[in-house]
């Protein structure tokens, strides 16, 4: 079923109250990088959530390997970067 994944076009993802530290993150951004169809991603981050510069920086790189990505929609709340 997983190999599916990676046909994915659109994607809703909301991080709230799940207390993300930076080693999440990182890992959020490698899986984003097996989506290679992805077309559109609403990523939520929320509050009660610890990501920092490490792991915004971990994000990133998933994010820049979304070559097929048209919409963008971030949202970082009450988190302690930097």
């Amino acid at each position: 079923m997983l190999e599916k994944i990676n046909a994915l076009a659109e994607l809703n993802f909301y991080l709230g109250t799940n207390y993300i530290r930076d080693e999440g993150a990182i890992a959020i951004g490698n899986g984003l990088t097996k989506l290679e169809s992805l077309e559109s991603l609403f990523f939520e981050v929320g509050k009660h959530n610890e990501i920092g510069i490490e792991g915004m920086k971990g994000l990133t790189i998933g994010l820049k390997q979304l070559n097929q990505l048209k919409k963008l929609k971030l949202t970082i709340c009450e988190n302690e970067l930097g």
